[in-house]
């Protein structure tokens, strides 16, 4: 059910981000959604896979502890991101360091939000879930750099199990 949830809130939210684009400007609105469709498609169809994980057999929970980290810090903390976390504190013992996100002065958790320089600065966790969705492995490949850790997106983990 939730990741109905969430897939239904991808769509809408890239149907307000196209409806807001019309107000700027047609040829405006093309260039932008040119340049974002891949990221999209890529996120819907992240979305689609996880509606097709049956929740209540193989929660991403169970996928995640698989991986058998004693600690983890979750990259990008959107709705989905603030789900996954809320999802591990509440049912497993996964030690949930704290979420990073480029924006993290404007997010307000139970766990405190740090960008990547200032997780740097902070305990090292065991792994990284990256929640985003890009393109490319430019940013993943920036966050093992700069912290030293692997780092899972979720596609990784969605699509090996």
């Amino acid at each position: 059910m939730i990741k109905v949830l969430i897939a239904i809130c991808i769509l809408l939210a890239a149907l307000c981000i196209y409806l807001y684009l019309m107000v700027i400007g047609k040829n405006r609105v093309f260039d932008i959604l040119k340049k974002d469709y891949d990221r999209i498609l890529g996120i819907n169809e992240l979305a689609y896979q996880m509606i097709l994980i049956d929740v209540e057999r193989h929660p991403l929970r169970d996928m995640i502890q698989k991986i058998n980290p004693g600690s983890i810090a979750v990259y990008g903390m959107g709705e989905l991101g603030e789900r996954i976390i809320d999802d591990l504190l509440m049912n497993t013992s996964i030690n949930v360091l704290y979420g990073m996100d480029k924006n993290a002065c404007d997010k307000k958790m139970i766990i405190p939000v740090y960008t990547l320089e200032e997780a740097k600065e902070n305990e090292k966790p065991d792994m990284i879930l990256l929640t985003t969705f890009t393109n490319d492995d430019k940013l993943k490949k920036l966050i093992e750099k700069e912290m030293n850790t692997k780092v899972y997106s979720l596609e990784e983990i969605i699509y090996e199990q």
